[in-house]
């Protein structure tokens, strides 16, 4: 049996990358990349981990998300890794995870001889020094446009905010119905304006009990009634995207595999990633090669 191909994502084309530029270029009246209509106000809600080929799954409690018009029928690319913090910041920024340089869940920073994990990091390492590229939001200002970060305040003073998000005025919301008054509330303030909300939920739910468990299909049915219920608030006018950072794949337990084991280690100075898309750094005399073939040349193996 032939190993399936995955296409590399498409940076430049029709890619999570391309969400918030386009979004931008449609506020400034230049034609965007991906087919976002010209508005005034534009709102974009990120549902983390729903991706496209989840939503069928849960099209009967989730009918608003399903009965939106998609702008491209195909659906776009995540990034690689397709992780929340190499995603969210390439969303932020508009660059692949090479030219902002936050590599996934865990990866090693040379800056500070060790590893770095995004979703737990506070002030330092200095997030300008880890990721100083500007991000879309820091272009918005530049051109005008007021913009609004809404997302749960824990989140506000965070390394991987202030990488992927900064530029942007951050409103905290830890409720569905903070952020359900939240976003259309910054939304209407000012025009034109770019506001941003964080739904996250639904990627917590399936990492703990599966795509299409009944937790699952509860937070997303929750998921659904909190955009409908941003939509019925917007100002005539206002446009509403919806998009994730990534999807879900259920892996049975029988199915995995893991490289965390001794057997593995033979060549390796240290394990980062995550469990979906490790990475591994070699001590200096190894080869990728020799390492690969380690836990097949184990007699234990």
């Amino acid at each position: 049996m032939s190993s399936p191909v995955w296409p590399a994502p498409d940076y430049r084309g029709a890619c999570l990358s391309q969400v918030l530029p386009s979004a931008l270029a449609a506020l400034m009246r230049v034609d965007p990349l991906l087919p976002v209509p010209a508005a005034d106000r534009i709102v974009l809600l990120l549902i983390d981990g729903l991706g496209l080929h989840q939503l069928p799954l849960g099209s009967a409690v989730a009918p608003f998300l399903s009965q939106m018009t998609p702008l491209l029928a195909e659906g776009i690319d995540s990034t690689f890794p397709s992780t929340t913090a190499t995603a969210l910041t390439s969303l932020g920024t508009g660059l692949p995870p090479g030219g902002h340089g936050i590599m996934g869940a865990a990866f090693w920073l040379p800056e500070i001889a060790g590893v770095l994990s995004p979703l737990g990091w506070r002030e330092q390492p200095n997030p300008m020094m880890v990721q100083p590229e500007p991000t879309v939001f820091d272009a918005a200002s530049r051109a005008g446009i007021a913009t609004a970060v809404v997302g749960p305040r824990s989140f506000a003073t965070g390394g991987l905010t202030t990488a992927a998000l900064r530029g942007a005025r951050y409103i905290g919301a830890d409720s569905p119905g903070e952020l359900i008054i939240a976003v259309p509330q910054a939304s209407s303030e000012a025009a034109p304006t770019l506001v941003y909300g964080y739904i996250g939920e639904v990627d917590k739910t399936g990492h703990i009990h599966g795509v299409g468990s009944q937790q699952w299909l509860l937070d997303l049915q929750w998921a659904d009634r909190a955009v409908e219920a941003i939509a019925q608030r917007l100002q005539p006018g206002t446009l509403l995207l919806v998009t994730a950072d990534h999807g879900m794949v259920n892996c049975p337990d029988d199915r995995r595999i893991s490289i965390d084991e001794e057997k593995y280690w033979r060549g390796v100075r240290r394990i980062a990633g995550e469990p979906r898309m490790r990475q591994i750094y070699l001590q200096p005399d190894a080869t990728a090669d020799a390492v690969a073939r380690a836990p097949a040349d184990d007699p234990a193996g």
